[in-house]
């Protein structure tokens, strides 16, 4: 099965960009939203490894579905 490379691509590396995106701006705020909440800085930690844990999970997860669909479709 050939795949076309010059669709991929930019679909992988405009993905990538988004994550990027999406942690700059969640990391940035963080300092924000933990003023305005009067949190101190180790609830802040955790709140950070909490929100890049489950965002790992969740690519993770995504990726294995987008496997398991591959093979169904393959077959």
């Amino acid at each position: 099965m050939k795949y076309k490379f010059g669709i991929i691509l930019p679909i992988i590396l405009i993905s990538y960009f988004l994550i990027l995106l999406d942690n700059s701006v969640v990391f940035t705020s963080t300092v924000q939203i933990a003023n305005s909440l009067h949190m101190t800085s180790q609830s802040v930690a955790w709140i950070t490894n909490i929100y890049a844990l489950v965002f790992g999970s969740m690519l993770l997860l995504g990726g294995r579905l987008g496997d398991c669909t591959a093979e169904n479709q393959s077959s």
